[in-house]
C-alpha cells in the first residue's frame, strides 16, 4: 500500500501482480499511470489473469492514464478519481498520432466523475481475459459537480465482453465507441 500527500506516478507500461493473496492500493490526489516512453510503446498483448491480488488505485482530484498501460496477474482491478479521469495519447517517434491503450486481463471499473480523452488523442480500454471468460468493464459514476472539459477532437473506444455504463464518458468533437455483445 502506498499513500502520497501530494502525486503518484508510475512510468511503466506493465503493472503485474506477483504470486499469492492481497491487494495493491495507491492513494494520493493526483495519479498518473501509464508509459511516456516516445521510442516505443510497448504492449503485452496477452495479459495474464490468476491471481488473487487485487488492484485498487484511487486519486483524490484527477487520475491520468497516459500511453500504454498493461494490468496483468490482477483477480480485479479498480482506477478511481474523486474528480476527473484523463485519457493521454503519445505521439511516438515518427508518429503523427496520439495514442493509447489501457489493457487490462482482469475486471477493471473506472470511476470518476467524469472519463475523457486529451485533445487528438486516440485512447481504447480493453478488458480481455486470458482464462476465456467473459471480460467485465465497469464505469462508475462519483458524486460532485464535474468541470468544463478542456479537451477537444478526441475519441475514446471501449472494448470488453460485457460494458457495464452508469458513469461520464465525454469527447467533446470527438467520438465514443463502446464495443461489446451484452
Amino acid at each position: 500500500n502506498l499513500k502520497a500527500d501530494i502525486g503518484i506516478t508510475v512510468d511503466a507500461s506493465e503493472i503485474a501482480a506477483g504470486s499469492g493473496a492481497g491487494a495493491v492500493t495507491l492513494f494520493a490526489p493526483y495519479v498518473t499511470l501509464g508509459s511516456t516512453d516516445t521510442i516505443a510503446q510497448y504492449s503485452n498483448f496477452a495479459p495474464q489473469t490468476g491471481t488473487e491480488v487485487a488492484l485498487d488505485v484511487e486519486a483524490g482530484s484527477l487520475l491520468s492514464l497516459i500511453g500504454t498501460l498493461d494490468l496483468s496477474g490482477f483477480s480485479n482491478a479498480k482506477l478511481a478519481s474523486a474528480g476527473d479521469m484523463q485519457l493521454i495519447g503519445i505521439q511516438s517517434a515518427g508518429g503523427i498520432t496520439w495514442s493509447g491503450q489501457l489493457l487490462s486481463a482482469a475486471p477493471l471499473t473506472l470511476a470518476a466523475q467524469q472519463i475523457y480523452p486529451a485533445t487528438l488523442t486516440q485512447y481504447s480500454v480493453t478488458v480481455a481475459p486470458s482464462d476465456g471468460s467473459v471480460g467485465v468493464l465497469t464505469i462508475d459514476p462519483v458524486a460532485g459537480p464535474a468541470a468544463p472539459v478542456y479537451s477537444a477532437a478526441g475519441t475514446l473506444t471501449l472494448n470488453a465482453g460485457e460494458i457495464d455504463d452508469a458513469g461520464t464518458l465525454r469527447a467533446p468533437f470527438g467520438t465514443i465507441t463502446l464495443n461489446a455483445p451484452t
